[in-house]
């Protein structure tokens, strides 16, 4: 893809991104529609490789038609149709469902387990795969819960305990093909987001986001441009460096939530973002509960909610850094980017 002016930010951002000596021709990604997986298309796209994106939804890029192929990876007769003919030497694995849809049950998430059986059905025996990334969640543990291994599991949503099936199933997965790795994304924002942080930017923007007086949360967040570098090197990364183990995906840098807000706040141009006594979230947060118990749908906060916005949460990234040195983008830059983009939208 050209870089020049006339070629959008949000695009040029993922230009570099993968290197030349990235180690296949013919790449794969399930879930090529959704938001990491569009930033991810596009920068492989941008590099001149042959991209098949597999996902039931259309692309929200427009310009991923030609790579998009119309599949549910429940339909294990069709996936496998899809990637017999494609031949990939590399999969990305990213389809899931990732909503925090309680009222589902574990048969809402089937596609975060039968889905990936059917994946790993459809690549046995492939003689052309090379690596195979299979991606989880950080929400395999509840925020603020320091894991004492890869398979020490605290899930507190039923989206949680489905990624845990998902690493579960990978580890038990017999001769595999190709030397595999799971990767758990914390929480990454960008160009073609959605719930939850573009509604954090659109809640900035509104001037209807608040921060409560004393505290600033730490997080382990990620811009996407800096999380699909980090999935294209760790393919390019030696196989006994990434076989079977599993990696975080996040800046490496913590962020503090005041200092984001801050930053969105001012490339936005809206007024400056308004401290608030803890209190008075926490009583807001309780008449949320009572409302969203009486059916209200999109209660602007919560008690689940305030713990999420009040409480660190960091994961440990230094596995991730012995393999993926450094990361492109920094904080501020990120922000301009994801505005821009939002702009180009019509959002703000």
């Amino acid at each position: 893809m050209s870089s020049d002016a006339a070629t959008p930010i949000w695009d040029t951002f993922l230009e570099g991104l993968v290197p030349d000596s990235f180690p296949a021709s013919r790449v794969l990604v399930t879930g090529g529609s959704g938001f990491i997986g569009t930033c991810l298309v596009q920068a492989l796209v941008a590099a001149g490789r042959e991209v098949v994106s597999l996902d039931r939804e259309a692309p929200r890029h427009p310009g991923h038609g030609p790579h998009w192929r119309q599949v549910d990876l429940l339909d294990g007769e069709a996936l496998a149709r899809e990637i017999k003919e494609f031949s990939p030497e590399i999969v990305f694995h990213l389809a899931a469902r990732t909503d925090l849809d309680e009222t589902v049950g574990a048969k809402g998430y089937a596609v975060n387990d039968v889905g990936v059986e059917n994946l790993f059905g459809a690549l046995r025996g492939l003689p052309s795969l090379q690596r195979l990334v299979v991606t989880s969640t950080q929400l395999v543990c509840r925020p603020g819960y320091l894991p004492t291994s890869d398979t020490d599991y605290a899930p507190h949503t039923e989206y949680g305990r489905s990624k845990v099936r998902t690493e579960q199933i990978t580890r038990a997965w017999e001769d595999p093909p190709c030397p595999w790795t799971l990767v758990r994304p914390t929480s990454i924002w960008g160009p073609w987001f959605r719930q939850p942080y573009r509604d954090f930017f659109m809640a900035v923007a509104r001037n209807r986001f608040v921060n409560a007086r004393g505290v600033s949360p730490l997080r382990s967040f990620g811009f996407v441009g800096n999380v699909v570098h980090q999935y294209t090197r760790i393919v390019e990364a030696p196989a006994e460096a990434i076989d079977r183990k599993t990696f975080y995906l996040a800046d490496h840098d913590v962020t503090e939530l005041r200092q984001w807000a801050n930053l969105v706040q001012q490339e936005l141009g809206v007024r400056p973002v308004r401290d608030v006594p803890k209190p008075l979230l926490v009583a807001v947060a309780r008449a949320g509960d009572v409302l969203a118990a009486l059916g209200w749908r999109s209660v602007p906060l919560t008690t689940f909610r305030l713990g999420n916005m009040l409480g660190d949460n960091v994961v440990d990234m230094q596995p991730t850094q012995a393999i993926v040195n450094t990361t492109p983008f920094g904080l501020q830059k990120d922000v301009r980017i994801t505005t821009a983009w939002m702009r180009s939208e019509g959002l703000v």
